[in-house]
C-alpha cells in the first residue's frame, strides 16, 4: 500500500472570499456542522449572512473540515458554493488521483481523529495547524479501489442518515396527534371542562428520608430506585434504572405501582416518565397515580405542553425547583375518557415502533463507524489477513511475568467477588473484568493483570481465561458461555464456598475497601461499569504521566485514544459518569501500570 502526504493529492484551499461573495453566498460556521456525523445539522438552511470577518470560499468539489477542537470530528460535504469561517478548512482533492468520498471517509475515521486530536496547539481553543494537516500521510490505493471504498461508505452513510431523519420526524408525531385530538391545551381551544390536577388521582412526592442519602446500606437490593436523570432521559416509558434499594432502603422510601406518572420537580423541571415496573424515587420527583376519569398518557402529554412555562417560572436558589402545590393547583382540560384511551393506545403502539427505530439507528451508526475503522486499516482494501481464531486483544504471554501461585490467588478472589454479588442480573464476564480492574487499581489488591484499551474498557482477557480454567479444574466455579452474545454467567461448583473463604483471606486488610466497591458497583448495568472503568483507567494514565486532566481532557482521551466503539456513547454520558465517580470517591491516584493500546509496539 502506497502512502502519500495529503498535500500531494489535495489542496488546503484557503482562498479568501471577496466582500461581494461574503454578502451574496451562503455562509457555513462550525455551529452548522454536526459533530461525529459528517453532515450539517438538521436545522441548517444555506443562506448569506452579513459578517465582517474574513471567510474562505468553497464549492461542491470541496470537503469542509473543522480545525478547531478536531476531537469533535466536524466534517461535511457541501452540495453548494458558499463561504465559511476560517475555523473551517476547505479541502480540494485532485480528482485525477483522489476520490472525494474516499477523503471524506478518511477524515471521519477514528485513526485520523486520534491523530488530529494529538497534534493540536492551544490549551483553551485547540486547533490543528493546516500545515500539519497538509503533511498528514494517507493510504492511497488505486483510484478504482478508492471509488469502491467510497461507494461502500456512502451506501452505509445514506442508511444511517435516513434512520436519523426518520427518528427526528417521529419526535413530533405524538404531540401533533395530541393537538389534533384534543386541541391546543394551554388555551383549551376545544372548550373541555377543567378540573384541578390534584382531583384527578393521587399526587404526592416520592420519599427518601434517610440522611445521608448515599449511605451504602440503603443500596444494592432488588427494588428499583429512580432519580431525576433517569426520568428526564427516558422516552415516555421508564424501562431501565441505574440504582436499586435494599430492604433498608425500601423502609425509608415507598414503592410506586406500574402506570405511575413520575414528574421531576428539581433541576429538571416537569420532565415525565411512566413506570413500567414498581419503583422507588426521592422527593425531587412527584408521583401521579391516575383516577377513573383520566389516563396516564393523556396527563403526560398535557404536561409536556406546560413544561417550558413551568421551567421558566420555577424559582431558583442552588437549582431550579417547583413545589407540589404548584402542580396540585393546575387546571386540567378533561376530554371524554374513551378519547383519552384511544390516544393512550396510539402512544403504546407508537412507542413499540420507535423502540425498533432506535435500535435500527444504533445498528446503522455502529456499522458505519466499524466500516470507517476497517476501511483505513486495510480491511476494505483487499489486504490479505489471516483467519485466525477471534480473541480479545491482550499483551502477548512472552511479555508477561507472574509470581508463583498468582492465578490460584486470583481465582479465589474471583470466587469471593462472585459470592458477594450473587443475584446481580448484570454480573457476567465483562462486568467482572471491570470490577477486577477497580479492585486492583482503586483498592490496591495486586492481581498482576496486564490490561489493554479494549472496546469494552480496560481488559486482560488472557489472564482471565487462565484463572477461569484453574477455577473450573479445582471445582470452584465455571464460566457458562452460550456463544449467542448473552452474558457469560458464573456457576458455583462443589468447592465454591471454600474458595470464597480463601479469597477473603487473600484480600486481607483491604476487604473493607473491596466490599465498599462491590456495594457501589452492584446496581450498575454492564454498560455503566464499562464507562466507569474506562474513565478510571484513562484518568489514572494521565496521573501516571504527572498530568492533572480536566473532565473534558479525560473524555477526549477516551473518545479519541481508545476504540472507535467509544464514540457511539454520547459525550454527556461520560461527563455525568465522572461527576458520579467524584461524588462516590471513586477517584484514581496514579498507581499501577498504564493501560496500553492493544496495537502497542510492545505486543
Amino acid at each position: 500500500m502506497k502512502f502519500v502526504s495529503l498535500t500531494d493529492v489535495a489542496k488546503v484551499d484557503r482562498t479568501v472570499a471577496s466582500p461581494a461573495e461574503c454578502s451574496s453566498l451562503p455562509y457555513v460556521g462550525l455551529e452548522h456542522i454536526e459533530k461525529h456525523a459528517g453532515t450539517f445539522i438538521s436545522e441548517f438552511m444555506p443562506k448569506a449572512e452579513k459578517l465582517l470577518a474574513t471567510k474562505f470560499k468553497f464549492s461542491p468539489r470541496h470537503i469542509l473540515y473543522g480545525k478547531l477542537r478536531p476531537y469533535l470530528n466536524k466534517v461535511a460535504l457541501p452540495e453548494f458554493s458558499g463561504v465559511c469561517t476560517t475555523e473551517i478548512l476547505p479541502l480540494l482533492p485532485d480528482e485525477s488521483r483522489l476520490e472525494r468520498g474516499y477523503l471524506y471517509g478518511l477524515l471521519l475515521s477514528p485513526a485520523f481523529v486520534r491523530w488530529a486530536s494529538r497534534n493540536t496547539s492551544g490549551a483553551n481553543l485547540p486547533r490543528l495547524d493546516p500545515k500539519l494537516l497538509a503533511e498528514y500521510e494517507i493510504p492511497l490505493p488505486s483510484l478504482l479501489e478508492q471509488k469502491r471504498i467510497a461507494a461502500v461508505l456512502e451506501m452505509t452513510d445514506r442508511v444511517r442518515r435516513t434512520r436519523r431523519y426518520a427518528r427526528q420526524l417521529s419526535d413530533t408525531f405524538l404531540q401533533s396527534t395530541f393537538i389534533e385530538m384534543f386541541g391546543e391545551m394551554t388555551r383549551n381551544t376545544k372548550g373541555w371542562d377543567r378540573e384541578k390536577f390534584s382531583d384527578l388521582g393521587k399526587l404526592d412526592r416520592g420519599r427518601s428520608k434517610h440522611r445521608p442519602r448515599n449511605a451504602s446500606h440503603l443500596y444494592g437490593g432488588k427494588y428499583p430506585f429512580l432519580q431525576t436523570g433517569d426520568i428526564a432521559n427516558c422516552a415516555n416509558y421508564i424501562t431501565h434504572h441505574r440504582q436499586t434499594y435494599s430492604e433498608e432502603g425500601l423502609k425509608q422510601s415507598k414503592l410506586w405501582p406500574v402506570e405511575t406518572l413520575c414528574i421531576t420537580i428539581a433541576a429538571n423541571i416537569a420532565k415525565t416518565g411512566i413506570l413500567t415496573y414498581p419503583s422507588c424515587f426521592p422527593d425531587s420527583v412527584v408521583g401521579f397515580v391516575p383516577g377513573e376519569n383520566v389516563t396516564t398518557e393523556f396527563v403526560q402529554y398535557w404536561l409536556s405542553f406546560l413544561q417550558a412555562s413551568l421551567e421558566r417560572t420555577a424559582p431558583e436558589s442552588a437549582q431550579k425547583n417547583i413545589n407540589l402545590e404548584i402542580l396540585r393547583d393546575l387546571a386540567v382540560p378533561l376530554p371524554p375518557l374513551p378519547l383519552q384511551k384511544k390516544f393512550a393506545d396510539i402512544v403504546r403502539r407508537f412507542e413499540k415502533l420507535r423502540t425498533l427505530h432506535r435500535e435500527a439507528e444504533r445498528q446503522s451508526e455502529h456499522l458505519f463507524q466499524t466500516l470507517l475503522h476497517r476501511a483505513f486499516e486495510g480491511a476494505l482494501m483487499g489486504v490479505v489477513r489471516s483467519r485466525s481464531v477471534k480473541r480479545k486483544p491482550s499483551l502477548r504471554a512472552s511479555w508477561r511475568t507472574y509470581s508463583p501461585g498468582v492465578f490460584y490467588r486470583r481465582a479465589a478472589i474471583e470466587a469471593y467477588v462472585i459470592n458477594a454479588l450473587q443475584g446481580d442480573p448484570y454480573l457476567g464476564r465483562t462486568k467482572l473484568e471491570k470490577i477486577d480492574h477497580l479492585i486492583e487499581y482503586h483498592c490496591g489488591v495486586d492481581l498482576e493483570r496486564y490490561p489493554v484499551r479494549d472496546a469494552a474498557g480496560p481488559d486482560d482477557y488472557l489472564s482471565r481465561m487462565k484463572l477461569e480454567h484453574l477455577a473450573n479444574k479445582r471445582n470452584w466455579f465455571s464460566a457458562h458461555d452460550k456463544k449467542d452474545g448473552s452474558i457469560v454467567r458464573y456457576l458455583p461448583k462443589r468447592g465454591f464456598m471454600s474458595a470464597a473463604h480463601k479469597g477473603s483471606q487473600e484480600i486481607g486488610e483491604k476487604r473493607n475497601a473491596v466490599d465498599n466497591l462491590l456495594a457501589l458497583m452492584r446496581p450498575l448495568d454492564t454498560k455503566r461499569c464499562e464507562i466507569i472503568a474506562t474513565l478510571y483507567a484513562a484518568w489514572n494514565d494521565f496521573l501516571l504521566n504527572d498530568n492533572s486532566p480536566s473532565d473534558e481532557e479525560i473524555v477526549r482521551d477516551v473518545l479519541n485514544n481508545w476504540r472507535p466503539e467509544k464514540q457511539l456513547i454520547p459525550e454527556r454520558r461520560w461527563l455525568r459518569a465522572l461527576k458520579w465517580m467524584r461524588e462516590n470517591a471513586l477517584v484514581p491516584t496514579g498507581c499501577g501500570k498504564p493501560v496500553v493500546h492493544s496495537d502497542s509496539k510492545c505486543l
